[in-house]
């Protein structure tokens, strides 16, 4: 397997790979025929990976590695941007490192675990994925038997007891391929060659195929596109189904969302500052209404006033004559919302109404882990639990998260989807008033109407309005006043805006 553009992974880019190994090796075509799958051979490393191969030797020189991927690019592409957020909220608690190579065959990460990729640390897990590339003859100048690609993985195995016998072995079934008959031939007989290789104590096997089938027993396009590469959707349905593997093998990690932490941001506001006019403000005005989130809520408008405004208008109309705080903070997730109710924040107030809307950033890394959706959904209902600790006559307003990026099938827009589901389900239990504002900024397409988000999240003055609106019977209900009805001109000027990179 070789190189792919982002998440455009197709048999041309594959093609185009193979041509460049078959370069960088043409000299010595006659030695690479006669390479086995149990010979470490570091050429495509060195010929096309070398800077990466140097930053992964400086992490592991770094140490601290709690959970090691080894692979060829199935694993590689974890590091692609479209799937950092899945592989940081699934396995990011372990403190994992990814240190697959596109390209790689048994052969490539013998020579890697000969030249110190595993120097010094001591993983509690390592997952192993390889194989496939030997089964391969078309873009590589041979394909192994099942025999030797065999004979090579039990060779990697032995060579990771070797050097890390305190280490768990997590080895995966090569995956099945659609992309070439003789390949996927290759990979099935090796796969069974392989039964049996875990002893249940130091090894361990686990088949993952089925998860790969559509409902005719085929392999889904939907997950591999190129039918051997995941898609995003793929590596987040490969996250689900090999994360209860690893809890069995090396416990539940801890759920940061749910432990207090006090923010960093300095980028465009400082984080400690509103901390600090939060508590000023509070001490001289006792709310009726208070709205708690992350940047979503900082940049709406209010008070404590913030350094960016973009649904001052809005706020104005619906909420300035209802003595309303605006407890939104830039780039904030769960924990922080935590650590400023338990730092005063919510000191002295009573509001007859919270609104609260957190969560999307917990999706995404940062200076911090991000979190799975069961964490993520863990970390809302703390918040919601401190909120009735400290406000225990307050009725809450809970938003399901808004949906963000371009692409109506963004990985992020089906973690959202899946996320407000159970807050739905969850919403009476928790003694809390739901509700989905997010449907009302998409056309029927799933793309964004225009004129409502500056960066396919962050609402303009527009956005805002068609959420106060729909906002407006509970909390009007909540405040016992009349509901006002839509603001004057209400969604009808446009609004020229760039990208914000900021949450």
């Amino acid at each position: 397997m070789m190189t792919m553009k982002r998440s455009r992974v197709g048999i041309r880019h594959i093609l185009l790979s193979g041509m460049v190994l078959l370069a960088a090796i043409g000299s010595q075509s006659a030695v690479a025929q006669n390479r086995t799958s149990t010979t470490p051979d570091g050429s495509i490393v060195l010929n096309n990976w070398a800077q990466r191969w140097k930053d992964k030797l400086a992490l592991v020189k770094k140490g601290g590695v709690g959970l090691l991927f080894m692979g060829d690019s199935i694993t590689h592409f974890w590091d692609e941007p479209q799937n950092q957020s899945t592989f940081s909220s699934y396995f990011g608690g372990w403190h994992p490192l990814d240190v697959g190579i596109s390209g790689a065959r048994t052969e490539t990460l013998l020579w890697m675990l000969q030249n110190g990729i595993v120097k010094g640390i001591s993983p509690k897990v390592v997952v192993l994925l390889i194989g496939t590339n030997n089964a391969d003859g078309v873009h590589f100048p041979h394909a192994d038997s099942p025999w030797g690609i065999a004979g090579g993985v039990r060779a990697i195995v032995a060579e990771l007891r070797r050097q890390l016998p305190n280490s768990k072995i997590l080895l995966l079934n090569i995956f099945n391929r659609g992309d070439l008959k003789d390949a996927e031939q290759r990979v099935i007989a090796t796969n069974k060659l392989l039964q049996g290789l875990g002893d249940d104590k130091h090894i361990f096997q686990l088949n993952l195929n089925a998860i790969w089938l559509d409902k005719q027993g085929h392999i889904d396009p939907k997950l591999m596109p190129d039918l051997l590469h995941p898609s995003p959707l793929g590596y987040l349905k490969w996250a689900r189904a090999l994360r209860p593997s690893l809890v069995k093998l090396m416990g539940e990690p801890g759920n940061n969302a749910i432990v207090p932490q006090p923010g960093v941001e300095h980028d465009i506001y400082n984080w400690q500052d509103r901390h600090k006019a939060e508590l000023v403000y509070g001490a001289t005005h006792h709310a009726n209404l208070i709205f708690v989130g992350d940047s979503i809520t900082h940049f709406w408008g209010g008070e404590p006033a913030a350094n960016l405004s973009r649904g001052q208008l809005c706020w104005d109309y619906y909420y300035g004559d209802r003595k309303a705080i605006n407890l939104g903070f830039g780039w904030d997730r769960t924990q922080q919302v935590l650590w400023r109710f338990d730092h005063g924040e919510l000191k002295g107030q009573d509001p007859k109404a919270a609104v609260v809307l957190i969560g999307t950033n917990n999706l995404t890394p940062s200076v911090d882990r991000s979190n799975s959706n069961q964490e993520i959904i863990a970390g809302i209902h703390a918040v919601v639990e401190d909120l009735h600790q400290h406000c225990p006559h307050t009725h809450i307003i809970l938003m399901g998260l808004l949906p963000r990026g371009e692409d109506p099938n963004d990985i992020l827009r089906v973690r959202i989807q899946e996320i407000n589901k159970k807050l739905s389900a969850y919403a009476a239990g928790w003694g809390v008033s739901y509700i989905d504002c997010g449907p009302l900024l998409l056309a029927p397409s799933g793309a964004f109407i225009a004129g409502t988000t500056v960066d396919y999240l962050h609402p303009t003055e527009e956005g805002y309005q068609l959420i106060a609106n729909a906002l407006e019977p509970l909390i009007s209900k909540r405040l016992g006043v009349p509901a006002k009805p839509p603001m004057p001109g209400f969604f009808s000027r446009p609004l020229q805006s760039k990208p914000d990179k900021h949450l």
